[in-house]
């Protein structure tokens, strides 16, 4: 697996979700940090957005959800920059990110291993 100095924020709603990322990514040798909705992913980026390497976004969430979050992220030179993994089982919500250039997702509920192939693949590109 591919350890990175850099850090990876999951953006889910689901605390259990989140947690399990977390301990997955731990063990694989990469650092986390997490948001509950957009706004909040928004919010820390601003803050760190040097420090982000990868972006793994739940789509449906309240407040600003995954595709919100992928207007606003467009919105700022520096957060565009940062790559994101789609993370749905809504086939529509997959086609809004794609129409929003993003090319990485995986269906919830995802396979761990391919899960983090995805991660490892998207880490070796910064």
């Amino acid at each position: 697996m591919q350890q990175s100095n850099k850090t990876i924020l999951i953006v889910d709603d689901d605390w259990s979700i989140r947690e399990a990322l977390r301990d997955l990514l731990a063990d694989a040798g990469y650092q986390s940090a997490h948001a509950r909705d957009g706004r909040e992913a928004l919010k820390y980026l601003h803050a760190n957005a040097g420090s982000v390497s990868l972006i793994l976004l739940d789509m449906m969430m309240p407040e600003v959800d995954g595709v919100q979050f992928l207007l606003r992220q467009q919105e700022d030179p520096v957060l565009t920059r940062i790559p994101v993994i789609m993370m749905t089982g809504n086939e529509r919500l997959v086609r809004a990110g794609q129409f929003l250039g993003i090319r990485e997702y995986i269906d919830k509920p995802f396979d761990i291993n391919t899960l983090l192939a995805m991660v490892d693949r998207m880490s070796l590109k910064e």
